[in-house]
């Protein structure tokens, strides 16, 4: 009996340990994140991230425990061993997993959850830019699974063997003690997987025990985390399950949203998204649109968007773009609606926000759910529509979200001839090449006499951040995140090519630009939720749109809706968003893994559905939780804007479950 619950505590304590080994090295990497909380959290955090180890480790181990330990099979020594090095190669994938969690946790400020799904056609990519941009480190981590591995081995192999003066490993001779034995193991691993003996299960929420939510994150595991995601997932669990049963009233969430609309715009009250401005036809401005969404710019390195503290930066890493800046209309407060690529395109392009794994382009219901998108509009306005970017077609599910946003042509690697001068080897075209290819194309269709319109999507600001040399001044080794800072300016410099190049053509004098970045570069953010989501964006259409600047909160989701009104295009669409150029008031949901963040009147909540984790004032002191009052108690401001959040949800709810998001097309007599 020792010598058999000697092997279980090796097969999962050892592992749950080795867990909580990582969890030391993702605190050590990420330390500034936790720089606000007090020893004793950090240590709670510790304890209870040690209760989902045990979980991680009891659940994902599960299969080879119910094997190995079945009566009889310790009598066939070859099967045990052969179980112990599968269980071992299993444990061995695991933990690089686990630690490939806390490297893309610099990217986005959380674990994996649903990504775990939509990676498959990046899997190449991804190893080159871990293998190019970490390999050092990837080496230690490989030595130190192997000493994990040998130490393992050792254990088990000692706890199976037969040994003088005691009997085997199911060491009784009570022919009662094998099965009892096996019964208890289950029990108490059911108990592990369980994380304890309250009613409910552990889940992801459990980990967030106060408002600190990065103290959540630090009790977390990544394999957890994807588990747990792809567990709900299977059962069934889908996304906007859980919003179904907020406590709002359906019509009241609508009639909200509908009184939310511009004075020249109207929208069907059965489908308050889908929407169009009160233009007259003739008014439609025939121009081109031509929109660059440049990947992980964050609003900090711009010198005119400055620091959050509103101090001017050091790392001047975006010159020409502030450039373009001083004769557009600049936002200062723009938040991104995504923490990836492919949310931040579905945010830009078709107005979309995107939650708890919720996004257009991997299928789903929202996928089969009804929209006008932009695309869709422009197509049917007579223009060409055409999405440009420099990594494979199938990258991050782009094939598939620009086909469902209504872009008829895709321009991407494959449609480069690639050399070592123009390409990284790992993603794909370098901006410079790909956004002077995007001018070929605009001349080309210009020349048609037909209007365009255009995304473009850089990739070069993305990890490993290689480029060409000789392009730019490049940031001192001691700048911090100077691999990335160089990058960034680098694809600043191809921006600037591009608009120099553009400027000598016919289409620019008639062609609405917009640059805005994708979402916020993660490890940069140093754990700030402000930080976290502001990017630029600017419209620059030098004699129509006249130089100025908006201070109010705004978001990806409202650049379709400014874009209909400048064009006055009159033409149904649907949008989640709001002009800039309208009223102020407007409400955003942004993405935080299974979490939510809304922001609305300056202020940026970060809760889950049942209870807010935390509350700042953005233009007030981003960085300190106002979530409680003078006496402890949640603040007004918390309360008020968990009910908007949830009323928010309601509505977005209601429209894509009911597929509202817009009417079925009419057939023409």
């Amino acid at each position: 009996m020792n010598s058999r619950f000697g092997l279980y505590g090796t097969i999962v304590f050892f592992f749950a340990f080795a867990l909580s080994l990582e969890r030391g090295v993702f605190y050590s990497r990420y330390e500034e994140v936790f720089a606000s909380a007090s020893f004793s959290e950090l240590a709670y955090a510790f304890l209870l991230g040690l209760r989902f180890d045990l979980s991680t480790a009891a659940t994902m181990l599960s299969p080879f425990i119910l094997a190995i330990f079945f009566p009889g099979v310790s009598g066939r020594k070859k099967l045990l061993k052969a179980l112990i090095y599968l269980l071992l190669l299993w444990q061995v994938f695991m933990l690089g997993y686990n630690y490939g969690d806390i490297l893309y946790f610099s990217f986005t400020q959380r674990h994996i959850t649903f990504e775990f799904g939509n990676l498959g056609g990046d899997i190449g990519a991804i190893f080159a830019i871990a293998v190019k941009g970490y390999g050092s480190e990837i080496a230690v981590v490989l030595l130190a699974i192997l000493a994990y591995a040998i130490i393992f081995l050792f254990l088990a192999m000692y706890c199976i063997s037969e040994r003088k003066k005691t009997v085997s490993i199911y060491g009784q001779s009570d022919i009662l003690s094998s099965p009892v034995a096996y019964v208890i193991l289950i029990i108490f691993s059911t108990i592990l997987i369980r994380g304890g003996f309250q009613m409910k299960p552990l889940g992801i929420k459990n980990a967030f025990q106060n408002e600190k939510v990065e103290l959540g994150l630090l009790s977390l595991n990544g394999v957890y985390t994807t588990f747990n995601t792809v567990y709900n997932s299977y059962k069934g669990r889908d996304p906007l399950d859980a919003i179904s049963g907020l406590s709002i009233p359906k019509d009241e969430a609508e009639r909200f949203f509908l009184g939310m609309l511009d004075a020249g715009e109207t929208a069907d009250p059965e489908y308050p998204l889908y929407r169009r401005y009160n233009f007259r036809p003739e008014e439609r401005k025939k121009s081109n649109v031509v929109i660059f969404v440049m990947e992980s710019w964050s609003s900090k390195f711009s010198r005119l968007l400055g620091a959050p503290d509103g101090g001017l930066n050091v790392a001047d890493a975006l010159p020409n773009f502030d450039k373009l800046a001083r004769n557009g209309f600049l936002s200062y407060n723009c938040f991104a609606n995504a923490q990836r690529s492919v949310e931040g395109l579905a945010a830009v392009i078709g107005s979309l926000p995107s939650w708890k794994g919720m996004m257009l382009g991997k299928g789903g219901l929202l996928y089969q759910t009804r929209m006008r998108p932009s695309g869709e509009v422009f197509s049917d306005l007579g223009y060409n529509t055409m999405f440009i970017h420099g990594a494979d077609p199938g990258s991050m599910g782009f094939d598939g979200l620009a086909k469902r946003l209504g872009f008829k042509s895709h321009i991407s690697k494959k449609d480069f001839e690639l050399t070592s001068e123009n390409s990284d080897g790992v993603w794909g075209v370098y901006d410079e090449y790909a956004f002077l290819r995007a001018n070929e194309e605009f001349k080309k269709m210009a020349s048609q006499n037909s209007p365009f319109f255009s995304v473009v999507f850089s990739l070069t600001s993305h990890s490993p951040y290689t480029f060409p040399e000789g392009r730019i001044e490049k940031f001192d080794e001691s700048t911090p995140f100077a691999e990335f800072l160089n990058s960034l300016k680098y694809s600043d410099y191809a921006l600037g090519r591009f608009f120099e190049e553009a400027e000598k053509e016919e289409y620019y004098k008639n062609t609405l630009f917009i640059i805005v970045g994708d979402h916020a570069e993660g490890a940069s953010t140093s754990g700030s939720l402000y930080e976290s989501y502001r990017v630029p964006l600017l419209f620059f259409w030098p004699g129509v749109v006249a130089p100025g600047e908006i201070w109010d909160p705004v978001s990806q989701l409202d650049i379709i809706p400014s874009i209909m009104q400048l064009l006055k295009i009159s033409e149904p669409y649907t949008s989640w968003g709001k002009s800039v150029f309208s009223s102020p008031d407007r409400e955003m949901l942004l993405p935080r893994g299974n979490l939510f963040v809304f922001e609305s009147d300056g202020k940026m909540l970060i809760s889950d559905l049942e209870n807010p984790k935390g509350l700042y004032d953005n233009l007030f002191d981003p960085t300190v939780n106002i979530i409680r009052d003078e006496e402890g108690a949640l603040s007004r401001d918390a309360e008020d804007l968990f009910y908007r959040m949830k009323r928010y949800l309601r509505l977005s709810y209601n429209l894509i479950a009911d597929n509202r998001v817009a009417p079925p097309k009419r057939r023409t007599p």
